[in-house]
């Protein structure tokens, strides 16, 4: 991800140095300065991206891969910038129906699971 966004910089004409190179892929406190830099960098390059884009190097599937519990500056910053662009990205097709389908299943095994809690207690105490 750093090495796409240094790309889409020197296209910019705003070139990122490999001491903000290193800050972006680790996980310390950003300057405002290179806040916005990296913003606005991002944008270009979320700009160009298409949905359609189905090589597995590009910056979005990049971004699909890199999100860990402990998000790395550059990570966390083009989360931002994309969610910022698209705040009310809803499911469609497949991905809704299998996000649904995972909710009612997961429901269902809840349900369960107090249903099976209540009758191992029955059984323990002797309820009736």
């Amino acid at each position: 991800m750093v090495d796409s966004l240094a790309a889409e910089g020197e296209v910019a004409g705003t070139p990122l140095t490999k001491e903000e190179r290193g800050i972006l892929a680790g996980y310390g406190a950003l300057s405002d300065e290179l806040s916005v830099k990296a913003r606005l960098l991002f944008g270009r390059i979320l700009e160009k991206q298409t949905e359609e884009d189905l090589n597995p190097r590009s910056f979005g599937n990049a971004m699909e891969w890199a999100t860990d519990p402990e998000w790395p500056n550059i990570t966390e910053i083009t989360a931002q910038v994309a969610t910022e662009r698209n705040p009310d990205r809803r499911l469609h097709g497949w991905p809704w129906i299998k996000d649904k389908t995972r909710l009612v299943i997961c429901g269902l095994v809840a349900v369960l699971l107090m249903f099976g809690a209540v009758a191992v207690m029955a059984f323990v105490f002797h309820w009736k």
